[in-house]
């Protein structure tokens, strides 16, 4: 754990302080981001709107980084040609901000605040993936209480906080399961955001996307809002990586969200003539 300039005690970001970060300035938060002007601006912003516990205003913003983030308008470090110590000292920034906001206890996420980040998991995820955020074993640091029997509790809001925070890369047998007992406006957000990450690191993280692939059904009757009809594809794309036998079957799913979402705004479907 480190303190934040305020004193409360957020998840740390790495175990290990990194060679660019000052050893006896570890508990500070920075002001300063590289990239262009434009994303300095809106950090700024961020980091205002959580100063004053300004959580929605928040959200807003980071919504807009992480937006410009994966269309690459903007960048982390000081060239999007460049992976270097300024992109890692960027995403740990970013991180950091993120890590904070979500372990606070006054910020009360939203179904829709979910949603709207779920939306960017893959963005979100490869932020935290190169800030370090996910511990030797691939794990994040935990929300919940742990028991004295060592089993951990979470509350409904650190439940849907870790979700956010999950990647399709640090997701566990045990948290796919815990994905499917959640509610639609939970489980829907969340199963497409980790299916929009394409790209798998470990044998572990294969088996619990071939596990996502047969979740969708619970939540056969749901819709999706329209931020979501764009990123679904990245979700549609992502089903084919997979190596389970089963692996299309997720995508009957995926067209009936998108033509309940068409049906719900006035389109009229088209019955193909026979062949």
């Amino acid at each position: 754990m480190v303190a934040d300039r305020s004193g409360r005690y957020t998840p740390a970001i790495a175990k290990n302080a990194r060679s660019l970060r000052n050893d006896n300035d570890n508990a500070r938060l920075r002001a300063a981001v590289t990239g262009p002007q434009a994303f300095i601006d809106q950090f700024a912003q961020l980091e205002r709107h959580l100063a004053d516990g300004a959580y929605r205003d928040a959200v807003d913003a980071l919504v807009t980084v992480l937006d410009r983030l994966e269309y690459a308008d903007w960048w982390l470090g000081s060239s999007p040609r460049v992976l270097d110590g300024h992109t890692t000292r960027d995403a740990e920034d970013l991180a950091g901000r993120i890590m904070a906001m979500v372990a606070d206890e006054r910020f009360e996420i939203t179904y829709a605040a979910f949603s709207r980040l779920c939306r960017y998991k893959r963005t979100l995820a490869q932020v935290l993936e190169l800030a370090g955020a996910f511990d030797a074993d691939g794990r994040l640091p935990s929300l919940g209480e742990r028991r004295p029997d060592g089993r951990l509790t979470l509350s409904a809001q650190a439940t849907v906080k870790m979700l956010l925070l999950q990647s399709i890369n640090v997701m566990t047998p045990a948290w796919v399961e815990l994905l499917a007992r959640q509610p639609a406006r939970t489980g829907v957000p969340a199963l497409l955001g980790l299916l929009s990450e394409n790209l798998t690191w470990s044998s572990r993280a294969q088996q619990a996307r071939s596990m996502l692939l047969r979740v969708g059904d619970a939540w056969a009757g749901e819709s999706i809002g329209a931020e979501w009809i764009v990123a679904v594809v990245a979700a549609y794309m992502g089903c084919s990586y997979d190596s389970a036998d089963d692996k299309h079957d997720i995508k009957k799913w995926l067209n009936t969200l998108v033509r309940r979402y068409a049906r719900d705004r006035g389109c009229i479907e088209m019955v193909a003539p026979p062949v």
